[in-house]
């Protein structure tokens, strides 16, 4: 995906708006309306504030091919989740060329650096940022795989100057864990007892069979 193309063209349409803010009733409640269409989506505290979906996601995206470089960010796959009546987005990015295989003497895997971007303007979420060789992501909360996560307070005035450090050092942090790895691969278990291992460090029966 060149990446001279402005981040907000590749946002989903549903996504590019501004939020904006209307009292409620409740004393210190306001309602949370999509400034496009005018679509009522969220209630939260009188003093909330955000950053639009694409003033971030534009930061984020900004921010990883400014610091990894042309090379690294070439052919970035890019997939999109949203809920909550677009409230709530995330855009999970894997980049194919920070890659490391591992190897043993009968099986081999390639792994990826993944970068994981989540955003919501209703109060749903702050602003959060995952990154490293991540298996498996899932909305709910659970995550395998070894990563970094960066985490800001979803105000107007979102900050990157942590995420571009701890963004510098997950390079060196992915590359290490790859390594890491690979010692695991090669170090031989003919001498040890694997089920008696799995009985031990697994206290339930059946998954350690």
């Amino acid at each position: 995906m060149p990446f001279d193309i402005p981040m907000n063209m590749m946002i989903p349409e549903s996504l590019n708006f501004d939020p904006v803010f209307e009292p409620t009733k409740v004393k210190d409640k306001k309602y949370v309306i999509n400034g496009s269409t005018g679509d009522y989506i969220g209630v939260v505290g009188d003093t909330f504030n955000c950053a639009s979906h694409s003033d971030f996601f534009n930061g984020v995206h900004d921010t990883i091919t400014e610091n990894l470089g042309d090379a690294e960010c070439e052919g970035m796959n890019m997939k999109w989740n949203v809920a909550r009546q677009n409230a709530w987005a995330m855009l999970d990015m894997t980049l194919p060329n920070v890659t490391a295989r591992i190897e043993t003497d009968k099986h081999s895997t390639t792994i990826a650096q993944r970068i994981i971007a989540l955003h919501g303007i209703d109060g749903s979420c702050s602003n959060q940022t995952f990154f490293g060789a991540i298996d498996f992501f899932c909305t709910n909360g659970m995550i395998r795989g070894e990563y970094d996560k960066v985490r800001r307070k979803n105000t107007s005035g979102f900050s990157l100057h942590s995420f571009i450090g701890e963004l510098q050092r997950a390079r060196t942090d992915f590359y290490t864990e790859a390594a890491k790895m690979q010692v695991w691969a090669e170090t031989s278990t003919k001498y040890v007892d694997v089920k008696s291992l799995l009985d031990d460090m697994i206290t339930s029966d059946r998954k350690a069979e």
